[in-house]
C-alpha cells in the first residue's frame, strides 16, 4: 500500500514506518546518551559555574541529539538518502512545531512584560539581514541562498527548511536544515559558556 504527498512520487507505509523508527532510534540514542554524560560530567557538588559546563554542554538533550543526527546521516549517507518520505513527514511536524508554539504566543504580553527583550530581539534581527545582505552583496550571492541563510540564522532549521519549501526552493531544503543544525552545535556550546562567563558579574 502507498500514499503520494502532494502530487510526488508515491510513499509507502513500509518507508514511512522505516523513517519514524530511525527517527526514534536517533532520539532514543541521544537522549540516553546525554543522561548519561550529564551524569559523567557532573562537577563537585557547591562547585562554581565553571565546573558544571561541562555537564550542561554535553548533557544538553538539543545538542547532543543535533550531533548525533548530523553523524549519523554523515557515516551512514546511501541509508538515509533512501528514506523515503522524510521531508514530507518533516514538513508536515514543522508545521505542527509553528502551531503549538504559537499558539500561548500573544505578541501584546511580550512588548508589555519584556520590552527591551523584544527591542533587543529586533534589533538582533535587523543587524543579521543587514549583514547577510551586505556581505552577499559584495560575493555576488543569490537572494534565494541569502534569505534562507538569514532564516536558519535567525529561526533555526525548522523556520529555514519551511521557508524553501514555501518558496519553492526544493534544493535549498536540506542546506538549510544543515546550517540551522550546525548553528545549534555551534551556538549552544558558546551560549551556555557567555552565559556563566556573565554570571560571575551579574
Amino acid at each position: 500500500m502507498s500514499a503520494s504527498f502532494w502530487g510526488k512520487k508515491e510513499v509507502s507505509l513500509l518507508d514511512i514506518a522505516l523513517t519514524i523508527a530511525t527517527a526514534f532510534v536517533l532520539s532514543t540514542v541521544s537522549i540516553k546518551l546525554a543522561n548519561w554524560l550529564k551524569i559523567r560530567f557532573a562537577g563537585p557538588e557547591g562547585g562554581d559555574l565553571w565546573s558544571a559546563l561541562p555537564s550542561m554542554i554535553l548533557g544538553n538533550q538539543f545538542v547532543i541529539l543535533t550531533l548525533v543526527a548530523v553523524l549519523a546521516a554523515t557515516l551512514f549517507p546511501r541509508y538515509f538518502k533512501s528514506l523515503r518520505g522524510a521531508q514530507e513527514i518533516g514538513t508536515f511536524l514543522i508545521y505542527t512545531f509553528f502551531v503549538v508554539i504559537g499558539c500561548p504566543a500573544v505578541l501584546k504580553d511580550v512588548i508589555v512584560s519584556a520590552p527591551l527583550l523584544f527591542i533587543f530581539s529586533g534589533l538582533i534581527a535587523a543587524i543579521n539581514i543587514i549583514w547577510t545582505l551586505l556581505c552577499g552583496k559584495l560575493l555576488r550571492q543569490n537572494i534565494e541562498e541569502l534569505s534562507i541563510s538569514s532564516n536558519a540564522n535567525l529561526g533555526g532549521p525548522a523556520s529555514a527548511a519551511a521557508m524553501a519549501v514555501a518558496k519553492g526552493y526544493g534544493e535549498l531544503v536540506v542546506p538549510a536544515i544543515l546550517v540551522g543544525l550546525w548553528g545549534y552545535i555551534i551556538g549552544t556550546p558558546l551560549a551556555l559558556f557567555i552565559a556563566t562567563w556573565l554570571r560571575q558579574y551579574l
